[in-house]
């Protein structure tokens, strides 16, 4: 068997991402919803995240919970605490 005497081929490089605007989470965007004075209702949540009033309930549990806090119903409204 001969040896081939391919030249060498180059390594290909990777192109460098571009800079991509930084997307606002989720749970970041629910939170600046909870902390303003007159709160968030239910029909705020399904709105902003387009989505059905179960998985908005669960938003406002699951999400204040993973930053150590609370979502507490008063008068209509989710408020934080804590």
């Amino acid at each position: 068997m001969k040896p081939t005497t391919e030249p060498n081929k180059p390594k290909r490089t990777r192109k460098a991402k571009a800079d991509k605007p930084t997307k606002v989470k989720r749970g970041d965007r629910l939170m600046e919803l909870l902390q303003r004075d007159i709160g968030v209702s239910i029909a705020e949540v399904m709105g902003e995240f387009n989505v059905l009033p179960h998985t908005a309930r669960a938003y406002l549990s699951v999400v204040p919970r993973a930053r150590e806090t609370k979502a507490v119903l008063r008068d209509g409204r989710y408020y934080p605490t804590g």
